[in-house]
């Protein structure tokens, strides 16, 4: 019994689940909303390589790190895993200030450390992420450009091609009136 409970709350929850995915119809009425999802869409493979990037400067900083720091306060740079987790709160711009004082009484230099890091890993990465965003929305409009561009074009086409129907029938009803009734 316990079983079979378990396997219909399963069914039921995936149920509801997929009923709330309707929300997602919204995407489509709202145009604005379809532009802000194309972008996010269209930059995910360009994030990756900013992450990769990101990724290999917290690598390298965090060996620095361990190598320079790791005597004064091997809490947080004992090791490679602590060093990494140190630096991602140093990217976070939260605490920072607080690892570099632990620091500066013995290793008055280790400001330059952390103002160097800050400086690209933050600004530069972080200004990267936008360029990234900014470049594929430019490239989602244009996309919804061209789309609209070509249905415009299309209503053109269709409208001309009623106007000529509508000429065709104007000519063949009067050449109907023209011609003699047999």
């Amino acid at each position: 019994v316990g079983t079979s409970l378990g396997y219909r709350l399963s069914h039921a929850t995936i149920g509801r689940l997929l009923r709330l995915l309707r929300v997602t119809r919204l995407v489509s009425i709202f145009p604005q909303l379809r532009l802000i999802i194309n972008t996010m869409l269209l930059s995910i493979p360009s994030m990756g390589h900013v992450v990769l990037l990101l990724s290999l400067l917290l690598y390298v900083y965090a060996i620095a790190g361990v190598h320079l720091f790791r005597e004064v306060d091997p809490q947080h740079w004992g090791t490679l895993g602590a060093a990494l987790l140190s630096l991602f709160q140093v990217v976070t711009l939260e605490g920072w200030t607080e690892l570099q004082q632990t620091l500066l009484p013995e290793r008055p230099w280790a400001w330059i450390f952390f103002a160097s890091f800050i400086v690209v890993a933050v600004f530069v990465v972080i200004n990267l992420f936008i360029a990234v965003v900014i470049n594929n929305l430019e490239k989602a409009r244009e996309k919804e450009q061209r789309i609209a561009d070509a249905s415009s074009a299309e209503h053109e086409v269709l409208a001309r091609v009623a106007l000529l129907r509508r000429e065709v029938e104007e000519l063949e009803s009067a050449l109907r009136m023209k011609a003699p009734q047999r």
